[in-house]
């Protein structure tokens, strides 16, 4: 079995069917430091880790999807774990190092050159199986991985502008998203003006927004996800008294977690003066 195939088979095994692969010489590095930190890095394996459930919310609170779930961090660190674990087993010698977010080269960009999916208006990866509900994951190695000529089409973003025309801040400009406006952001900050409290109020957000993501019309079919973790996981009834009743050890299972417990429920109490 040729490697790519292995590594395919060793991701499908974990559930994650869509993957793909780059030399180092078609991706861009981001943080220097740390990519020397990896060693002799000779190619990346990037895939997609689907987060969308078929449970839907039935607290009427605007809380992102993602955060809906235990915190993906959790599950990659395990999962990288095992990857790396079966692949160090089969290639003897060789290095891999995992990443989710924090990785040392442009993911969403080499997602995209992988043939996953397009960068949306939002910035967003959209994926033609999963749409946007995803977390791009990414393995740096040492081996040398020939990049496929994916026969996957990566120009099915119908350019309608909903995402762009639906966004309560403006934040989606011509080249991207402004994240100093975008409301994900600033139901995030601790310390919040009065003019973002009222925009809060008046939109309803208690924690980041999927208001693009559900408005663009290849997210209306996506699939949902089969990982366990996520499934089992999503929480459909959040109320700003379950949230202060969680054990720190269950309130820490949340991507919400970070910004501590005051920031989210008070979110939830001023949505709802």
């Amino acid at each position: 079995m040729e490697a790519t195939q292995f590594i395919r088979a060793a991701l499908a095994a974990e559930g994650i069917t869509e993957c793909g692969f780059l030399p180092r010489s078609h991706f861009r590095i981001l943080n220097e430091r740390l990519m020397q930190r990896c060693g002799d890095v000779q190619s990346a394996v990037m895939f997609l880790i689907p987060y969308r459930c078929a449970t839907l919310p039935r607290d009427g609170l605007n809380i992102s999807l993602y955060a809906r779930v235990k915190d993906y961090h959790t599950y990659f660190s395990a999962l990288a774990g095992r990857l790396t674990e079966v692949l160090t087993g089969r290639f003897p010698g060789e290095r891999f190092y995992g990443f989710c977010d924090h990785s040392p080269i442009d993911e969403k960009a080499a997602a995209a050159q992988c043939g996953l999916g397009i960068l949306g208006r939002n910035s967003l990866l959209i994926n033609r199986t999963y749409g946007s509900f995803v977390f791009i994951g990414s393995l740096l190695t040492s081996m040398v991985l020939c990049g496929e000529e994916s026969d996957r089409t990566t120009a099915f973003c119908r350019g309608c502008g909903r995402c762009k025309r639906s966004c309560p801040v403006s934040a989606i400009t011509g080249t991207g998203i402004d994240r100093a406006r975008c409301l994900s952001a600033i139901t995030q900050k601790k310390h919040k003006t009065p003019e973002e409290e009222a925009l809060l109020r008046k939109t309803g957000a208690v924690w980041g927004c999927d208001i693009c993501q559900l408005v663009c019309p290849m997210n209306a079919a996506a699939a949902y996800t089969e990982i366990p973790f996520f499934k089992n996981s999503f929480a459909d009834m959040l109320s700003a008294a379950s949230i202060e009743a969680m054990s720190d050890e269950e309130f820490a299972l949340y991507a919400f977690s970070w910004r501590g417990r005051n920031v989210i429920t008070e979110n939830i109490r001023r949505v709802h003066r």
